[in-house]
Formats: structure tokens, C-alpha cells, sequence
């Protein structure tokens, strides 16, 4: 290994210099947005007027934070914007 480190030392290392990025959410985001729970999450995410995902990764589906508020708002989900961190 590098620097003598062990390899589950590497993989922290690692894990945090790539943070995840903030406009993206996942199923367990959505769920505090809305305060509903995991199997609610399903039921919304697979609604026809719902946003998109964004990207499908090997952890599930993501969206956009953005789109994700927008739709609570217009369906009354979200009484006031959250306020999103900054994308870069």
C-alpha cells in the first residue's frame, strides 16, 4: 500500500475527498424533505408526474434537488424552498 497505509485506511481516505454532491438526492433525502418513510418514497418516486432521475448509480436512483423541491412545492409538499447548498 502507499505512505505503508492499510487498505481500509486508503479507502476513508478516499471516501472523503470526494464528497457527494449536494444538488443530488437520493430515496433516504427525499424521505426527510417530505417526511414520509422508505416504502412511501417508492409510491411518490413512481408516480408519472414525478421528476426523472437524474442518474442511476449502483446505490439507486438519484435526482436533482432542485427538481425534487419544485415538484413538493406545485403538489404542496414543501411549504417554503429549502434552501439548497451551493453548486459549484
Amino acid at each position: 500500500m502507499p505512505h505503508g497505509l492499510a487498505t481500509s485506511q486508503v479507502t476513508c481516505n478516499i471516501a472523503y475527498m470526494a464528497p457527494t454532491p449536494r444538488y443530488l438526492v437520493g430515496a433516504a433525502e427525499i424521505g426527510q424533505m417530505l417526511s414520509v418513510g422508505r416504502q412511501r418514497v417508492q409510491q411518490i418516486t413512481n408516480r408519472r408526474d414525478f421528476p426523472k432521475p437524474y442518474d442511476v448509480l449502483a446505490m439507486g436512483k438519484v435526482w436533482k434537488r432542485s427538481a425534487v423541491e419544485a415538484w413538493a412545492r406545485e403538489h404542496g409538499r414543501l411549504d417554503e424552498p429549502e434552501r439548497s447548498p451551493a453548486v459549484e
